[in-house]
């Protein structure tokens, strides 16, 4: 019943985002006009996550995603809606003035984003109780216990001797070195190659295993350690993601409730730290004017972070025109992996960020420069109705894996990339870490294949 009365509601909300988009088209984009398709984009989301609170709670995948979804994409429209900032003075590029039809544009394609990707969601709904009495939970297993931790601590001295020969690189050279190439010029002791890959893999074969809860916490506080040695490069994603992904495994596997105070704790936790980074990749250690520490290192998060909102405008100002394949495919085309950022790389692929930053600022793209990427620019690259069936199955893959990854091994070893590619995929690739996960895939098949050989070996030997 709750799912049906959920259903209705939304059904009627975007029957309202339909007539007013069509209602609106007809008229002038005046500031009247875009305050209200601003105001039906922000109503439209904190419905939807509210509606959403309802169906799954907080622990659920979705959930997190919307969360992420309005720091990256929403947070500076609502704060503008509210009179808290001016968005007209938050541009990346201050000089690059947008228009209220680009603005109109904007709010209004990210409405029927939300709203098409909560559409699969309730189509995808599953009732887990329903769900416990046809399926068998995953128990613990030993022996993937056993491997995912010896590939995991095999690979951790290679990995922290590269991160401190990194890191010394970029302080010398400062945050560009990781994009302008002047980290592939390092050469590394062998024990280094491969490292960060098997760590990963190792990781990820450990959390297959469904491990008990204290040596999840162990092995996951040495992983996260490792990405916060990492981060000190400047890029904070190698931290903030792997962070969701830990606190979101937690929760599915081993809390059973989170309260309100818990989850506003963990924002926090997450801003500070993620604002502290920041300041430390920028050399800001001075203040030139007097700012409280929620000033400095919470609203400043929110409104920081918000940025990449700016990337569809632009994207609309520039008339960006998509000449290949779809930007959404662009981490398919491993041509360009690991390239530095020049003429060359950009022939060969078809990032958003690449093609973005070049034709804004060509010297500084060649520079190592970027102004990321976003999901709403990739999905409005795409064909109308292709954006719209890839809207729907989002929010519908989203929530059929948060029900079924409990029970299936496969979905369980590919969770840290599944739960670190939806959360990022507001301001990252949404397909970034596909390879990756081949790759951990094709581990996890021999290490199954060589359990069934020792399997085989052992009932022959207990023969004789």
């Amino acid at each position: 019943m709750k799912l049906l009365n959920i259903a209705i509601s939304h059904f009627i909300l975007l029957l309202v985002i339909i007539l007013s988009s069509i209602i609106m088209s007809f008229k002038p984009k005046n500031d009247i006009v875009v305050v209200y398709s601003q105001l039906l984009l922000v109503v439209t989301f904190f419905w939807t996550f509210s509606e959403q609170l309802k169906l799954h709670g907080f622990k659920h995948l979705l959930t997190f995603f919307l969360g992420i979804f309005f720091l990256f994409l929403l947070s500076l429209p609502f704060f503008d809606l509210i009179q808290a900032i001016d968005i007209q003075k938050q541009y990346l590029f201050v000089k690059i003035k947008i228009s209220n039809e680009i603005f109109y544009k904007v709010y209004t394609f990210s409405t029927y984003f939300i709203a098409l990707m909560f559409t699969g969601a309730i189509f995808g709904y599953v009732d887990e109780n329903e769900l416990k009495k046809r399926k068998v939970e995953l128990a613990y297993d030993n022996k993937l216990n056993l491997a995912g931790m010896v590939i995991f601590l095999l690979a951790l001295p290679g990995l922290l001797t590269k991160y401190f020969i990194q890191l010394k690189v970029v302080f010398q050279y400062g945050y560009f070195a990781v994009y302008d190439g002047t980290l592939d010029k390092i050469k590394y002791p062998i024990i280094c190659y491969g490292s960060g890959m098997l760590l990963v893999i190792g990781y990820c074969v450990f959390i297959a295993s469904k491990p008990r809860k204290k040596i999840f916490l162990i092995i996951t506080t040495i992983f996260l350690i490792t990405q916060a040695i990492n981060v000190l490069k400047g890029q904070r994603a190698v931290l903030m993601f792997p962070l969701v992904f830990s606190v979101w495994y937690y929760f599915k596997f081993y809390a059973k409730s989170i309260s309100k105070k818990n989850i506003v704790f963990l924002v926090l936790i997450v801003a500070v730290l993620s604002q502290s980074i920041h300041y430390f990749r920028s050399n800001n250690h001075i203040i030139l004017k007097k700012e409280t520490f929620v000033q400095k290192y919470v609203a400043s998060f929110f409104t920081g972070q918000g940025v990449s909102f700016f990337i569809l405008p632009y994207m609309i100002h520039y008339d960006l025109h998509n000449d290949r394949y779809p930007y959404l495919l662009a981490p398919l085309d491993i041509t360009s992996h690991g390239k530095i950022q020049n003429i060359s790389r950009l022939t060969e692929n078809n990032y958003l960020a690449d093609q973005l930053m070049y034709r804004m600022l060509p010297q500084s793209y060649n520079q190592g420069g970027g102004v990321g990427t976003s999901l709403l620019g990739v999905f409005y690259d795409l064909p109308a109705v292709i954006a719209i069936i890839l809207c729907f199955l989002l929010g519908f893959l989203i929530v059929k894996f948060d029900a079924y990854v409990k029970y299936s091994r496969i979905l369980l070893l590919s969770s840290f990339y599944i739960v670190f590619a939806v959360s990022s995929s507001p301001r990252y690739e949404l397909f970034q870490l596909f390879y990756d996960l081949m790759i951990v895939w094709i581990v996890f098949f021999m290490v199954g294949v060589l359990q069934l050989i020792a399997n085989k070996t052992s009932n022959k030997l207990n023969k004789v």
